[in-house]
């Protein structure tokens, strides 16, 4: 400031004065001991640079802490400044952060004062105060004291002293450390007084009406505001109440602001305190860039990749690019491969900048130096908080591209082309050649499988034919066509060039990996074209609703069922791919038409076709959606109901010259039906009699869809059995229209003989028919169930042998029963063989095993007889005894002797009793 001494003086006299008046006044109130402390601490919290250098500025932070709010007395603190310095300026005042607007502010070169109301104070209230002051030009190696103290009524406290040493100058030319002379000239002679007034931000607005939107993050600054004591910006437009969120004091005449926590999309407002200049508010917005790096997420070490930037900015920002996997350097060397991007390395930060690049598309980076592994990088841009990641695997694997697969569709489908990828999450196709008057190219980004299936439309080559298939990972990062075909001219039969790489330029892939070839052939003609009808319960509307029906296919059709035409084999995926309504079906070419076959004397039959605006049919292909179509089209007829019940019509589908895969009208398809709507009728078959039974059927014939349920009861008066049965009745298809129904009735328990109506109704009109005096007779006794039993006769030796079979005694048994039988076997040369054999719900087997018969003599039909002896006598050691007996002494007449005898046994007992008996003779002579 300019103002004399003796002003200041009589200005900080008239300060003082006014508060020993005040605190005068306030101790005269009370004489009692002070109770509380008014003052915690006053503390000059922040001070920007203690050794500036002549002419530099150094901002200054007081804090105060309340402690009891006296009931008297007002609040003030005061700094003070020796030697004087070249000015002061005084900036915001906050309590507990939020601006405070009221203050009473006195300041001069050597001294500062505020002064806020008691009343705005409560206790324990934080109150802190900033200011500037300038190092005067020639006070080199001068050092200032600051000190100043706080006072509430009666208490003050002390803020302490502190001091700001001016560094001397550098040379003997009275040169300070920038280079500046007393005179403020710099080295080049030059008056820096312009400097004074630049600030250092991202954005300058250079007046508070200039102020515009920001993007999030950047300093801004707003000038033109030298009478001014602080400024702010708060949230919300001007005219609302709201919320401070930045605060700045002011210098060289310009309040500066870090726009970090404000919010994205959202509108706030400068405010700036001073005198009547700076009444208005001034409103802007904050918006985030939307910030976006694109980068293959695969690279190898023997090939390059690219890598771009984009936001919502359009100019040349800085963008800082940092790893904690990789150093200063080694960023420098992949990101700054490429001439036209400047780069800056700061090696204390470990990190690369950019320069400029902004938007950039396609910039080359070379990873060839780089270690096998994974890095994530991350890209700030420099002014604002935006920031995006990339993670890069770095492979020794080369790049490879091929074609695994490629299909041969007709003109009009889809071409399914399926191609490898490795080491890459990028790559590119070509299809076509500059010679034949067509290329189409794709190329595709975030590759996350190692195959991808393309789909080319036949259909729409000259526009946007390629799609990625959905059941592969990747997305389309461009495609183009370079053609003189027509949208509306047929793509032409030819095998077509394919070739894979990793991109593309001027319609050539830059390294090409694979060559195939997609042969399109003629288009073929479709199949049959088939009614179909559905229950107008099933209210088919749209695909969904039609694949969930009963369909049935018919040449009749009941009044209010749906009406459905279907076309097999129709394929051309990519037409169908195309088709949104009616319109769609013009211009391809294809229409669908009903007419009469019988009008009246006068006129023309109706015809009802969806290429006529009069008589419009309203048929509706409900399938155009990939998943829903597999090659046949499917026409739900919306206006059905205007065709006459009773009458019958021609229905024809066409593909006509307008299509264009038809050349002339030689060409064209149509196929005609003959379709009848006929009344919605049910009706019993001649039923007289029903069996008290539990599923006691009654059939019936109707021309309404199968699928449809009808509601049928049993009704018996009480003068006859007095009951009555409910039950529904599903129609199933019958032949030419005429369908049929059964319905269950539970009759099991009512009386035999009562009489009963039988009614059957149709929901969805009033159809319905009537049997009366239906009689109710006694329950048959059902069939039982029966069942089959095999059996096999075999010798010993498993050989099959022709035996007489029996089943309890029976030899033509039949289908049997449940139940438990036996089962006997005889043969001639073998003994008869029994078992018993349960049946028990299921089929039955079973084996039976003869055993050989003896002859008369007990030998077997081999000469052989139990014991082993052959018909010579021998015994089985093949010696006979003198007598031609066997071993007993016996000879073979002794045809009572047990088969279970045991020879051997009888001489051991006679040579035991011998022994004994000459022992005995022994001990009689001793």
């Amino acid at each position: 400031m300019t103002e004399n001494n003796s002003y200041r003086e009589k200005g900080r006299a008239v300060f003082l004065a006014a508060l020993m008046v005040l605190s005068v006044v306030a101790m005269a109130g009370f004489a009692a001991p002070v109770a509380a402390q008014a003052v915690d601490s006053s503390d000059r919290t922040s001070v920007s640079d203690e050794t500036p250098s002549a002419g530099d500025s150094v901002d200054v932070e007081v804090q105060v802490e309340i402690g009891e709010v006296p009931e008297e007395g007002n609040f003030g603190f005061d700094e003070e400044f020796d030697p004087a310095f070249a000015d002061v300026s005084l900036g915001p005042v906050e309590i507990n952060g939020e601006f405070y607007g009221d203050t009473t502010t006195v300041s001069d070169e050597d001294f500062a004062s505020w002064n806020i109301e008691s009343e705005d104070l409560e206790d324990g209230d934080v109150v802190t105060a900033e200011y500037t002051v300038d190092v005067p030009e020639d006070a080199a190696g001068e050092t200032y004291e600051i000190s100043g103290e706080a006072v509430f009524g009666d208490e003050s406290v002390e803020t302490g002293t502190t001091e700001i040493n001016v560094q001397e100058e550098d040379d003997e030319n009275g040169e300070d450390e920038n280079g500046e002379d007393e005179n403020g000239e710099d080295e080049n002679g030059d008056d820096d007084e312009s400097d004074e007034s630049a600030v250092d931000a991202d954005v300058v607005f250079d007046s508070p009406d200039d102020v515009e939107d920001v993007w999030v993050g950047q300093q801004m600054a707003v000038g033109d505001l030298e009478d001014a004591n602080g400024a702010e910006i708060r949230e919300g437009f001007p005219s609302d109440d709201a919320d401070n969120v930045e605060t700045s004091a002011i210098d060289n005449g310009y309040a500066t602001f870090d726009t970090s926590e404000l919010e994205d999309d959202e509108p706030y407002h400068l405010v700036v305190h001073g005198d009547d200049t700076y009444d208005d508010k001034y409103g802007f917005w904050a918006y985030e860039t939307n910030f976006e790096v694109e980068m293959s997420s695969v690279v190898s070490q023997v090939s390059s990749t690219d890598f771009s930037f984009d936001s919502d900015r359009d100019d040349g920002y800085d963008v800082v690019v940092s790893s904690d996997d990789l150093d200063e350097d080694e960023l420098d060397e992949i990101f700054g491969a490429d001439d036209s991007v400047d780069t800056s390395v700061d090696s204390d930060d470990g990190v690369v900048t950019l320069e400029g690049v902004g938007n950039a598309d396609n910039l080359d980076a070379d990873f060839s130096d780089a270690e096998v592994g994974e890095y994530n990088i991350t890209f700030d841009v420099a002014d604002t908080v935006d920031s995006d990641e990339a993670t890069v695997e770095v492979t020794d694997e080369e790049l490879d591209y091929e074609f695994v697969d490629v299909s041969e569709p007709a003109q009009g489908e889809l071409g399914q082309i399926t191609i490898g990828v490795s080491e890459s999450d990028t790559a590119a196709v070509v299809l076509g050649d500059d010679d034949d008057g067509y290329v189409s190219t794709i190329e595709l980004e975030n590759i996350d499988d190692e195959e991808v299936t393309l789909l080319f439309n036949t259909h729409a080559a000259a526009d946007e034919p390629w799609i990625v298939h959905e059941d592969s990972d990747a997305e389309i990062a461009d495609q183009d066509v370079d053609t003189e075909l027509g949208s509306d001219e047929a793509f032409p039969a030819y095998n077509w060039d394919l070739s894979v790489g990793d991109s593309v330029s001027d319609n050539e892939i830059d390294n090409e990996y694979d060559r195939d070839r997609l042969v399109v052939q003629d288009r073929t003609t479709p199949g049959d074209v088939s009614l179909e009808t559905a229950p107008a319960a099933d209210e088919v509307s749209d695909f969904d609703s039609y694949d969930d029906a009963t369909v049935t296919a018919t040449d009749s059709v009941a009044d209010e069922d749906a009406l459905i035409v279907t076309v097999d084999d129709f394929g051309a995926e990519g037409i169908i791919a195309g088709l949104h309504g009616d319109a769609d079906l013009d211009d391809e070419g294809i229409v669908l038409s009903i007419t009469e076959q019988e009008s009246g004397p006068i006129g023309e039959p109706t015809t009802w076709s969806t290429d006529a605006d009069d008589e419009h049919l309203d048929a509706e292909l409900v399938n155009t959606a990939q998943d829903d179509y597999d090659g046949d089209l499917v026409f739900v007829v919306h206006n059905a109901d205007e065709l006459e019940v009773g009458d019958d019509y021609d229905v024809e589908f066409e593909i006509t010259d307008d299509n264009r895969y038809v050349d002339d009208e030689d060409d064209e398809f149509s196929e005609e039906l003959e379709l009848s709507i006929v009344d919605r009728v049910v009706e019993w078959d001649a039923i007289e009699s029903l069996p008290a039974e539990e599923d006691a059927t009654a059939n019936g014939t109707t021309t309404v869809a199968p699928g449809t349920e009808l509601e049928a009861n049993a009704d018996s008066p009480n003068d006859e059995g007095g009951f009555v049965a409910f039950t529904d009745a599903v129609v199933t298809a019958g032949d030419d229209g005429a369908h049929v129904f059964s319905a269950e009735f539970d009759l099991a328990g009512e009386q035999d003989g009562v009489l009963f109506d039988l009614t059957v109704e149709d929901h969805e009109s009033d159809a319905e028919d009537t049997l009366e005096d239906v009689e109710l007779v006694g329950a048959e006794e059902p069939e039982p169930e029966t069942y089959d039993l095999d059996v096999t006769v075999e010798n010993e030796d498993g050989e099959a042998l022709d035996a007489d079979v029996t089943v309890d005694g029976e030899s033509d048994w039949g289908a049997l029963e449940n139940g438990t039988y036996t089962v006997t076997a005889d043969h001639d040369d073998y003994k008869s063989a029994s078992e018993d054999v349960t049946i028990d719900g299921d089929d039955k087997s079973v084996t039976l095993t003869l055993e050989e018969e003896e002859d008369k003599n007990g030998e077997d039909k081999n000469g052989d007889d139990e014991n082993g002896d052959d018909k010579n006598g021998d015994d089985e050691n093949g010696d006979d005894d003198a007598n031609g007996d066997d071993a007993n002494g016996d000879d073979g007449d002794d045809e009572g002797e047990d088969d279970d005898s045991t020879p051997g046994f009888g001489v051991a007992v006679a040579v035991v009793a011998l022994l004994a008996a000459a022992m005995l003779a022994l001990r009689r002579d001793n």
